[in-house]
């Protein structure tokens, strides 16, 4: 992974790109273990909490998933398309009885 201090785009976002990249890329597949953060920090040589960040985003957005304990894994798209249909479907459920 490559970070570049001197960059214009913070940390945490080169962080992010990276790890996109790598998922993109099939370095990292999906139900894979990622870098403990405080490992990956001690090789990018960033602070912990800037990793976290990254972490933290990655997971809001989907592309990662937190299992207390365990680790940080790459999501399985399939089961998160799975997911946001059911959250669509519910959510025009709820539309509908909001209408009504």
């Amino acid at each position: 992974m490559h970070i570049d201090p001197k960059s214009t785009v913070p940390i945490y976002k080169q962080i992010v790109d990276e790890i996109r990249r790598a998922i993109e890329a099939g370095v990292y597949k999906a139900g894979e273990c990622l870098p403990s953060l405080r490992a990956l920090a001690m090789d990018i040589h960033v602070n912990p909490n800037t990793v976290q960040r990254a972490y933290d985003e990655l997971e809001r957005e989907g592309t990662l998933e937190s299992r207390r304990g365990v680790g940080v894994f790459v999501a399985d798209r399939r089961q998160l398309a799975v997911q946001r249909g059911a959250e669509r479907r519910t959510m025009r459920a709820l539309s509908g009885v909001v209408r009504s």
